[in-house]
């Protein structure tokens, strides 16, 4: 199963994810940590994903009993009932709302409006504009 992390930061953006961890959580987590979501966890998920793959075999008992086709199924299946809930929520989400097919998307990727919006703008913030490999993986916000 590759996990949802990555998209989740190609689609929202890393900057905008590190914002809500902090309204999450009540404060900034160790700057490292953002470019974690940005490099290290996509490898490492996409590795592990390649790995079991390549090196899937069928399930055995104590080297010597091996399950039957549908104990191997049965069991995909469970797993697979697990993972297939967000995507299917997804497209359940985006086929109702009204509107364009781009119209739609911006609905469902804008954040909810009773959220509580804090002051990005304080002494924290750099008075320039950001320029670094982070902006080309920041979309822009059209909410």
């Amino acid at each position: 199963m590759l996990p949802l992390l990555p998209l989740l930061l190609f689609l929202v953006g890393a900057g905008r994810f590190y914002d809500n961890i902090e309204d999450m959580i009540g404060y900034r987590p160790w700057p490292l940590i953002k470019y974690c979501w940005l490099f290290v966890t996509p490898a490492v998920c996409t590795a592990t994903f390649l790995f079991s793959l390549i090196k899937y075999s069928p399930l055995t008992y104590n080297k010597k009993y091996m399950y039957p086709w549908w104990g191997d199924a049965l069991g995909w299946l469970l797993a697979f009932s697990s993972m297939v809930c967000i995507p299917a929520w997804s497209f359940y989400k985006l086929s109702t709302l009204k509107g364009s097919f781009r119209e739609r998307i911006r609905q469902l990727m804008c954040p909810a409006e009773d959220l509580p919006q804090w002051d990005r703008a304080g002494p924290s913030a750099p008075a320039t504009p950001r320029t670094s490999l982070l902006i080309l993986t920041e979309p822009e916000s059209h909410c």
